[in-house]
C-alpha cells in the first residue's frame, strides 16, 4: 500500500510540474502570436510607406521632364496616386486646376474623401482629392491613416512646385521671345536711323555747298562792292574784311564752339571774340565797335574766364584761332 501512494503522489507532482510547462508554454505561445501580430502590422506599415515613397518619389521625377505639357504631367500624376493608398483597389482621385478637372477614369465622389487645396505662388488654384469608392473602415471607422493625410498634402505641394516650374519656364521662354522680336526691330529700327542718317548727312552737304555757292555768287560779289565803295574809310574797310572772312569760313565750327551753352557767352562777347580771332587789338575793337578800351578789356577778362584760361599763360587769339 505504502509503494502505491508513493506512486500516486509522483504521478500527482508529474502531473502539475507538466500542467505548469503548458501553462508557461501557452503563454509563451500568446506572447509569440502578439509578437507575430506586432511585426506583421510593422510590415504592413511599411509596405504603405513605401508606396507613399514610391508615389512622392515618383511625381518628383515628372519635374525633370521640361517639355511635358501641364495636362499630361496632372495625368501622369494621378495614375501614380492611385496605388499609393491602404486600399488602393478602391480609390479614385481627382484633381482640379482654375475650374479645370482631371480624374482617374473610375472616378466616384464619396462621402470617403480626402481633400488639400493646391496652390501655386501662393494663391489657391484648386485641390487634390482622394477618394473611397466604398467604405473601407468597417463600422463607420476613419478611412485614411494618419501618413496618408500627410501624403496628398505632400503630394499637393509637388503639384504646385512642378506648375510653379512649368509656369516659370513659359515666362523665360516667353520672354526670350520678346527679347529676340524686340532685339529684331531695333536692329532693323538700326538700320532705318542709320538710312535716315546717311541722308540727313547727304542733306547737309548738300545745303553747305548750296549756302558757299550762294556766298561765291550772290554775297561775296555785293561785299567785294561795298568794300571797294568803302576804300576811304579804314575801320570800315577792316569791319569789311572781317565780314568776308567770316562768310569764307561760315561752315567752319568756330562759331558752333563759342555758342556753347556750356560757355555763355554774351551777344557782344561773341562778336568781340571774332574780331580778336580775326587779328585785332583791342583798341581797334573799340573805335570799330564805339566802345571804351576799358570796356574791352573787360569784355576779354570775361571771355578768359568763361573758357577756364583767366589765371593761364595763353594768347587768347591764338586759343581762339586754334579753335
Amino acid at each position: 500500500m505504502k509503494n502505491q501512494f508513493t506512486n500516486k503522489e509522483q504521478l500527482i507532482l508529474v502531473l502539475n510540474k507538466r500542467n505548469k510547462i503548458i501553462a508557461n508554454l501557452k503563454k509563451e505561445k500568446m506572447k509569440w502570436h502578439k509578437i507575430e501580430n506586432q511585426l506583421k502590422a510593422k510590415k504592413n506599415e511599411l509596405t504603405e510607406r513605401v508606396k507613399e515613397l514610391n508615389c512622392l518619389y515618383n511625381i518628383s521625377k515628372i519635374l525633370e521632364q521640361k517639355t511635358l505639357s501641364l495636362d499630361n504631367t496632372i495625368k501622369k500624376i494621378i495614375d501614380i496616386m492611385l496605388p499609393a493608398w491602404k486600399y488602393k483597389n478602391h480609390s479614385c482621385v481627382r484633381i482640379t486646376l482654375n475650374n479645370r478637372e482631371f480624374k482617374s477614369s473610375n472616378f466616384k465622389e464619396t462621402e470617403w474623401k480626402l481633400r488639400h487645396d493646391l496652390t501655386v505662388f501662393g494663391k489657391k488654384i484648386g485641390f487634390v482629392e482622394i477618394c473611397y469608392i466604398e467604405n473601407v473602415s468597417g463600422n463607420g471607422g476613419e478611412c485614411f491613416l494618419p501618413a496618408e493625410k500627410m501624403l496628398i498634402r505632400a503630394i499637393s505641394e509637388l503639384i504646385g512646385s512642378i506648375i510653379e516650374q512649368k509656369e516659370t519656364n513659359k515666362d523665360i521662354k516667353e520672354s526670350a521671345i520678346r527679347l529676340e522680336q524686340q532685339k529684331k526691330e531695333l536692329e532693323e529700327k538700326n538700320i532705318a536711323l542709320k538710312e535716315i542718317l546717311a541722308q540727313i548727312e547727304m542733306e547737309k552737304k548738300d545745303i553747305k555747298e548750296q549756302i558757299i555757292i550762294n556766298i561765291d555768287h550772290l554775297i561775296m560779289p555785293a561785299l567785294m562792292k561795298l568794300k571797294n565803295s568803302t576804300s576811304n574809310n579804314d575801320h570800315l574797310q577792316r569791319y569789311v574784311s572781317i565780314l568776308q572772312k567770316n562768310l569764307e569760313e561760315i561752315t567752319s565750327s568756330f562759331t558752333k564752339r563759342i555758342i556753347d551753352n556750356r560757355i555763355r557767352l554774351s551777344v557782344r562777347e561773341m562778336e568781340i571774340c571774332n574780331m580778336i580771332k580775326n587779328g585785332l587789338t583791342s583798341k581797334e575793337i573799340a573805335g570799330l565797335l564805339s566802345l571804351s578800351l576799358l570796356t574791352i578789356e573787360r569784355h576779354r577778362h570775361n571771355i578768359r574766364k568763361k573758357f577756364g584760361i583767366a589765371n593761364e599763360k595763353i594768347n587768347l587769339t591764338t586759343y581762339l584761332q586754334n579753335m
